[in-house]
């Protein structure tokens, strides 16, 4: 049975992975504040669901298919860690062959946020203690 998921067909992906306490998303296409409202909504509603167990998540996100964004977006991404954070985020690999949307993203880049070439990477990552 595939694990529940939230979508806007077009631009998101979202589902919780069923091997474990993982929010895996993928983002696409070029968005403005309205689709970027509905995505942090349905993120948000992810992500409380292990908060309300007092249970840690990692995310894994997919970006190969997400070009360039406003500046705006991206500072409205950068308030969603801090979000995420609070509500028990451990890890979050995010797999973009784009050097610019990895650019855009850098800041968000710590001990939380770390960008790969490829999923098994990711993965591989956020496996480690």
């Amino acid at each position: 049975m595939d694990a529940p998921q939230a979508s806007d067909s077009t631009y998101f992906d979202i589902r919780i992975d069923g091997t474990g306490s993982m929010i895996r998303y993928a983002m696409k296409g070029f968005w403005d504040a309205a689709i970027y409202a509905r995505f942090h909504q349905a993120i948000l509603r992810e992500m409380s669901k292990f908060h309300s167990r007092g249970e840690p998540f990692d995310l894994l996100g997919d970006l190969t298919d997400f070009p360039p964004q406003l500046q705006t977006l991206n500072d409205a991404r950068e308030r969603l860690v801090e979000e995420a954070k609070a509500m028990g985020l451990r890890k979050c690999g995010v797999v973009t062959p784009n050097p610019i949307v990895k650019m855009q993203i850098s800041r968000l880049s710590n001990q939380f946020y770390k960008f790969f070439g490829s999923e098994a990477e990711a993965l591989a990552w956020i496996a480690e203690d």
